[in-house]
């Protein structure tokens, strides 16, 4: 079993320190709905195509596509790689769009041009996605600081939820976003030490 350095800690606190300095920045802004949820749409664009980037990579990234590629072959690459293709068709056609009808939400667009039953399905749909995959990426990030730290995985997947759920709940969308750039960059940053340190 492992344990973390003093060093350790203290980039750990910094960096939680950061992400609810940016939390309750954000959160001083929150006057409105539309701003909560849209940021009245002034984050600029890098910011968001930054962050739709950021936000595909989880742990799941680093830990089980990783290890189910040690164990068995690159069979994930193939439908990776298909965001080569749809994203572009994506870019040019869904999200010019989107900013163009969608005011808030597209959930109120499947209301407008569906009725509230397309409203109810996409929404209660897109929960339960997210729900799935935010259990996943918890429960994969638990195993790997249980097994760098020794921490234990449930103190973890409570500690992390806690935390993420409240920097995001009183900031909005402003501090998921900011917050989803300051972990890209962290993690670009370590897979890049990674390899020099490494090669």
């Amino acid at each position: 079993m492992h344990s973390l350095s003093f060093v350790d800690y203290l980039v750990i606190a910094v960096y939680l320190a950061g992400v609810a300095v940016i939390g309750l920045r954000a959160a001083r802004r929150q006057d409105s709905t539309s701003e909560y949820f849209v940021a009245n749409s002034r984050i600029p664009g890098f910011a968001v195509g930054f962050t739709l980037m950021t936000t595909t990579i989880s742990s799941a990234t680093f830990v089980a596509i990783p290890g189910s590629v040690f164990a068995r072959n690159w069979w994930q690459l193939f439908y990776m790689s298909a965001a080569l293709l749809v994203i572009p068709l994506v870019t040019s056609f869904a999200v010019p769009f989107y900013r163009r009808v969608v005011r808030m939400s597209v959930y109120e667009y499947l209301e407008y041009r569906f009725g509230y039953a397309a409203r109810l399905y996409g929404s209660v749909g897109f929960a339960i996605n997210r729900l799935t995959d935010v259990g996943y990426s918890l429960y994969t990030t638990a195993i790997a600081v249980e097994v760098i730290a020794g921490w234990n995985i449930h103190s973890v997947v409570i500690g992390v939820g806690i935390f993420t759920l409240l920097y995001t709940l009183i900031g909005g969308i402003e501090a998921s976003i900011w917050t989803s750039i300051l972990q890209g960059v962290l993690m670009i940053g370590g897979a890049v030490v990674i390899m020099i340190s490494v090669f």
